[in-house]
């Protein structure tokens, strides 16, 4: 399984993945890096107002790679997946 922490990605020591500043750690997916994002509401009128799309994220408890149990973020995309062990 691979984690994330405000950095990015993280396999062996090496960090492969980096977001913007600013975002909320407790809405960033623990498994695939799913976070908020920014953009424009768009009316009919092509009236802009600013808005956020958050993912669907969830604190459960997982089994990690090591065997030990802790409680993690992960986004219900990947828990339909299967992409967690849950404990």
């Amino acid at each position: 399984m691979l984690l994330y922490n405000r950095e990015g990605l993280i396999n062996n020591n090496i960090i492969f993945y980096k977001t913007g500043g600013g975002t909320d750690m407790a809405k960033r997916c623990a498994v695939c890096g799913k976070e908020p994002v920014a953009g424009n509401s768009v009316a009919h009128s092509k009236k802009t107002t600013r808005r956020w799309w958050k993912p669907n994220v969830h604190k459960v408890k997982s089994i990690l790679d090591d065997g030990s149990v802790k409680r993690i973020n992960v986004c219900t995309s990947c828990l339909k997946a299967g992409k967690v062990k849950r404990a």
